[in-house]
């Protein structure tokens, strides 16, 4: 999100989300709920980025720095839960389960006639979940003593 500003496409597609309470052309708001549980995951040592992801806010919709501002205004309010673990958050070249540093897949929406496109964001989410899935299957099928799948 380079401008700052969503489109009407993406307003309706940030309200459609139980994360988004309220949301303007360049502003969100999070539902309580949300926030909550993504200081709860934060805190537990989960990425922010897969926190945001994982609730449907893409960073390539939303931007990696309206994200890292939410985790530090959240942190530093006076209800946050106490810290259980440092995550510093870093998405880029995390440790996959199986020891690999993992690059993440960060594509850019494609402007078509001014506007992003959201089915773009919308094929992005799906390679990466599709991505942790895979590396899910491989640590449990190393769990489990498997030979891995060709």
């Amino acid at each position: 999100m380079g401008t700052g500003t969503f489109t009407n496409e993406e307003i309706a597609y940030l309200r459609s989300l139980p994360a988004v309470a309220r949301v303007s052309n360049g502003r969100i708001r999070y539902s309580e709920a949300f926030r909550r549980e993504c200081m709860r995951r934060y805190h537990a040592g989960e990425s922010p980025v897969r926190i945001f992801r994982d609730a449907g806010l893409d960073a390539s919709l939303i931007g990696y720095k309206r994200i890292e501002r939410c985790i530090a205004r959240w942190r530093s309010m006076p209800d946050a839960p106490e810290t259980v673990g440092g995550a510093d958050g870093n998405e880029p070249g995390a440790a996959r389960a199986d020891g690999r540093l993992a690059k993440p897949f960060t594509p850019e929406l494609n402007v078509r006639a001014g506007k992003r496109d959201l089915r773009d964001l919308l094929i992005s989410q799906q390679v990466l979940l599709i991505e942790h899935l895979e590396s899910e299957v491989e640590r449990l099928r190393a769990e489990v003593g498997e030979r891995p799948a060709k």
